[in-house]
């Protein structure tokens, strides 16, 4: 006859208690919850600052912008050009009617 895992007796699993010997004081605690802040602060202000465009450099690229667009005289528009990309839209509606009614 078969015995049943249920009958018998079980082993016990012995429980230890370590007793807690590491207490931290809340002054502990909180000079390290203040210096990790103010690590953080530090790292994200680098971060911030090496991915953000400096603005003395901006300013500069403006100014050269500037320059460049006040140096250049206003440039003629092609009037040929125009007229060719006119006529080839008008061209492009028109085979568009034509072949849809077909």
């Amino acid at each position: 006859m078969d015995t049943s895992l249920t009958e018998g007796k079980g082993k016990e699993t012995p429980s230890v208690h370590y007793p807690s010997t590491t207490v931290i004081s809340k002054e502990t605690e909180n000079t390290d919850m203040n210096e990790t802040a103010k690590d953080a602060d530090i790292m994200m202000r680098m971060i911030v600052g090496s991915i953000s465009p400096d603005p003395d450099e901006i300013q500069r690229s403006l100014d050269k912008g500037q320059n460049l667009l006040s140096s250049t005289p206003g440039k003629e528009i092609n009037k040929g050009l125009v007229i060719l990309a006119a006529a080839l839209v008008i061209l492009v509606f028109a085979l568009d009617l034509i072949f849809l009614k077909m």
